[in-house]
């Protein structure tokens, strides 16, 4: 091979090579993908903190979230049930309700467009009252898509939420 087909052949596979890549990174753009963030949420003027569930739309396109919630042992356990307008629903069996007007304008299905986000908030004076046994048994959080995508998450703060439950609960059984 002299030196003219050795550089035709590495830019050929070369060429090859970038195909490849353009390809694939054209068919990720075009996926959807949202990052399901448990966290905790400090409101302005409040001095308690809130659980929150962030989600953040990582997609090139627009997604519209119609659920966000908890899972426990493959149940979702959404933070409020979205065919309702403005009637109080229940969190988990402890009579704890948390209802549209709570949430504001963060009226389900929600549209996110491209690299942004929103955040769902728990009032710490919910996650006070929870007496549940539901509540102990969270591990993830989710949200769902309009088009039936499911995307799942933790963090340190969901845990931590669930184990300061846990404990508040053994110090009143003593």
């Amino acid at each position: 091979m002299n030196f003219i087909t050795s550089m035709t052949l590495a830019i050929a596979v070369l060429g090859a090579v970038l195909g490849i890549i353009n390809t694939i990174h054209s068919l990720n753009r075009d996926r959807i993908l949202l990052k399901v963030i448990p966290e905790w949420v400090v409101p302005k003027g409040h001095d308690e903190r809130d659980l929150g569930i962030r989600v953040i739309n990582l997609s090139y396109i627009a997604v519209s979230v119609e659920e966000i919630g908890f899972e426990i042992k493959g149940e979702k356990i959404p933070l409020f049930d979205p065919s309702f307008e403005e009637v109080e629903v229940p969190l988990f069996d402890s009579g704890v309700s948390l209802s549209r007007a709570a949430l504001g304008e963060r009226m389900f299905p929600k549209r996110l467009e491209p690299r942004t986000s929103m955040t769902v908030t728990v009032p710490g004076e919910v996650l006070k009252s929870l007496k549940s046994e539901e509540f102990k048994k969270i591990k993830i959080a989710y949200a769902i898509t309009n088009c039936g995508l499911i995307f799942k998450g933790s963090s340190g703060a969901l845990r931590q939420a669930v184990y300061d439950d846990r404990i508040k609960d053994r110090g009143s059984n003593v």
